[in-house]
């Protein structure tokens, strides 16, 4: 060997030509049902993150430079739209299951 290490392939592959995409099999599994969540709770907790982050900033705002202070903005953007969030997410639940049940009983 001339300092090349080489490795049997335990598969051999042989094709007529390149590979194609009607060669790929067209049967798929059926879609998972989506997971259901406590919307408010996972709203609430990553709120309560960007809070927490925005008070660790407020306390050390003084060693951050004055070009990396956008973070602070970034954290109250977080919050604001969590609390939005906090807000509109019953609304559209409450919403849409209103609609849900005019339509069954339509």
């Amino acid at each position: 060997m001339s300092g090349q290490a080489r490795f049997a392939c335990p598969v051999q592959v042989h094709h007529a030509g390149p590979f194609s995409v009607d060669d790929v099999s067209n049967t798929r599994r059926p879609a998972p049902p989506p997971l259901e969540a406590n919307d408010q709770l996972v709203t609430a907790v990553i709120t309560g993150g960007w809070v927490i982050a925005l008070i660790v900033l407020l306390a050390l705002r003084s060693e951050i430079p004055p070009a990396e202070r956008w973070w602070i903005w970034t954290c109250v953007t977080g919050v604001g739209l969590g609390l939005f969030g906090l807000i509109y997410v019953p609304r559209l639940k409450r919403s849409r299951e209103s609609a849900a049940q005019r339509r069954a009983g339509a």
